[in-house]
């Protein structure tokens, strides 16, 4: 009869001997729960899915990577669950970095003073009028939602009055 398979009713073939010193049981290796690492994967996943909002990605990313580290304690190997939050909490940053970087140096452009041409003649395509007229139109809501105190402060950053 053949032993493979169970077809020797899980009993090893006739004539076979144990290795010298005979054989032991061994358990299989199971990956232990961590908590910390089922935190970082699921704050990893929320922070990629969060990216539509840039801001709230930051902060979920890095407090995922903060978890990964915690989550690797001396000598064990990084879980499963840990690679996952180290890798989308990271994807996350590094994009969420990317596009306030670039809303950033936006900004700066739009308020330099040799650009503002450029930015009415996009506002006035898009918008149907120009930058400054757009502004104050935001900054006309601004006052009637928080009062002219803000509509002042914000004016101000803008440049205009």
């Amino acid at each position: 009869m053949d032993s493979r398979n169970g077809q020797n009713g899980g009993y090893p073939p006739e004539g076979w001997q144990p290795p010298q010193g005979g054989y032991y049981y061994q358990p299989c290796r199971t990956e232990q729960k961590n908590a910390f690492a089922t935190a970082a994967m699921v704050l990893g996943i929320i922070s990629l899915c969060s990216l539509v909002t840039v801001y709230w990605a930051l902060p979920i990313g890095a407090l995922a990577i903060l978890f990964v580290i915690l989550s690797k304690r001396r000598g064990c190997k990084m879980t499963t669950h840990a690679l996952i939050g180290l890798s989308t909490s990271l994807t996350s940053v590094i994009i969420s970095g990317f596009i306030l970087l670039i809303s950033v140096i936006f900004f700066f452009q739009v308020m330099d003073p040799k650009n503002r041409d450029y930015a009415d003649l996009l506002f006035q395509n898009h918008y149907g009028y120009d930058f400054n007229e757009y502004m104050q139109n935001y900054l006309d809501k601004i006052e009637q939602t928080y009062g002219k105190d803000a509509r002042d402060n914000i004016g101000q950053l803008f440049g205009i009055e």
